[in-house]
């Protein structure tokens, strides 16, 4: 039986999506480190955990 290699996959990332509560701080802040052009800030229109993430139920809960 005969075997071939095959090459290594490099994956890569080109940009995130962030929800920020206040759009020109968070440009600010990101373009103080230099990763601005690799996030995309929309403005969040929900209120957000303390932790800063939105909890989502996967599945409808009973009722």
């Amino acid at each position: 039986m005969a075997t071939t290699a095959s090459a290594p996959v490099t994956t890569s990332i080109a940009a995130v999506t962030l929800e920020v509560a206040d759009l020109e701080a968070a440009r600010r802040f990101y373009s103080a480190f230099g990763v601005d052009t690799y996030l995309h800030l929309r403005a969040s229109g929900e209120h957000t955990d303390p932790d800063g993430f939105v909890w989502e139920a996967a599945a409808p809960t009973p009722s």
